[in-house]
């Protein structure tokens, strides 16, 4: 994975090639996605008080909106993460969580509390696996690493995407 720097008026004009940003592959379709970035500094503001934080990220924190290219495969790019984080939890912790209670059943004999150890435990190893998940598609999602009033880096892109970003812009600069 790379990262690029694409300039306010490629982003306005709409001019970046179409390459998935995700596989590098031919780009079909346009997912506008919006970027915010906020100096890492800011959250230590937090430590001085609720007030002092929310008031310098408000200032801080920076935003652009860019129509992403991507592939029919790649297009959900960030619906996952957040289906993910949103309804995951509930569902890894219920299906493990029965899956214990139903494993615990079984061993009723050697222990009458075991279909509520088999709940706990399943509920556990299903939010920790959860948990997992998540971590991983937040280290791997397409992201902004700074943004300014006239350009955006965006941080784990496809190489080819980088490549062809690189190459589009070169002619119009020479």
């Amino acid at each position: 994975m790379d990262w690029v720097t694409l300039t306010r008026q490629q982003v306005e004009h709409d001019a970046l090639p179409p390459v998935c940003m995700a596989c590098g592959g031919p780009a079909t379709c346009r997912v506008n996605a919006s970027f915010s970035h906020t100096p890492e500094w800011v959250s230590w503001l937090y430590l001085a008080g609720i007030v002092p934080g929310i008031v310098a990220e408000h200032f801080l924190t920076r935003q652009m909106r860019v129509a992403c290219p991507f592939c029919p495969k790649h297009r959900r790019h960030w619906a996952v993460l957040y289906w993910t984080a949103g309804v995951g939890w509930l569902v890894a912790g219920v299906l493990l969580a029965g899956a214990g209670f139903l494993l615990g059943t079984t061993l009723e004999a050697l222990s009458p509390d075991a279909p509520y150890i088999g709940l706990g435990v399943g509920a556990g190893v299903g939010l920790v696996l959860w948990l997992g998940v998540l971590i991983y598609l937040c280290n791997t999602r397409i992201d902004a690493t700074n943004v300014t009033a006239e350009e955006i880096t965006l941080q784990r892109v496809a190489d080819g995407f980088a490549k062809a970003v690189r190459d589009h812009r070169q002619p119009a600069q020479a």
